[in-house]
């Protein structure tokens, strides 16, 4: 049980169940929201920190195929050493940065929610395995981004969130026509491996 718990999958789990009723308790009651985000933050930090300890002592990488079937079909993760370092260093700067800006942060239920799903985006841009995917949570963290630069509403706020959003757009764009020509190249999207993880 606390194998499955520590499993890798268990940050997205933690990252969206958190992400939903972050914003039904802090109607109810903020400080049970409050409570809830850095239990989620934490335990998003947790996971990562024991699976690195159990990499460095000759586990296994963990592969994680969702849907039961293969890429590019499905999301690909992988957990290995490398990438459990990478997440656990997100994690901590994003636990560490939410409890500085916590009297920020607690005044909306949208703020702790872009939080966290600005770190989960993080988390999957490192542990993806094809491009397809690396796209979808590319495009994640941009707009848990913008959402976070312009949930002040101040004029320079949103002055910044503009320019932003129009370059992740051509970016967008650009990675979009690049897939489209593996395709046409390939026949199919195959599987994006890192070659220095290899």
């Amino acid at each position: 049980m606390v194998a499955g718990l520590l499993h890798p999958l268990s940050i997205y789990v933690l990252a969206l169940g958190s992400g939903f009723l972050i914003p039904l308790l802090f109607r109810a009651r903020a400080g049970f929201a409050v409570a809830l985000f850095m239990l989620a933050l934490a335990g998003m930090t947790l996971i990562p920190a024991f699976g690195f300890v159990a990499l460095l002592q000759g586990g296994p990488t963990i592969e994680i195929l969702t849907a039961g079937v293969a890429p590019p079909f499905a999301i690909n993760l992988r957990f290995g050493l490398a990438e459990s370092l990478f997440v656990l260093a997100v994690n901590l700067a994003g636990l560490l940065a939410a409890w500085h800006y916590l009297q920020r942060l607690r005044e909306t239920a949208a703020a702790m929610l872009l939080c966290i799903i600005l770190i989960m985006g993080i988390d999957g841009m490192i542990m993806t395995r094809d491009l397809f995917n690396l796209f979808i949570f590319i495009e994640i963290t941009a707009l848990a981004t913008y959402g976070l630069i312009g949930l002040e509403g101040s004029a320079a706020g949103l002055a910044a969130v503009f320019p932003d959003q129009l370059g992740q757009r051509r970016v967008s764009d650009l990675e979009r026509f690049g897939l489209q020509r593996l395709e046409d190249i390939r026949g199919r999207c195959r599987t994006f491996r890192w070659v220095f993880l290899k």
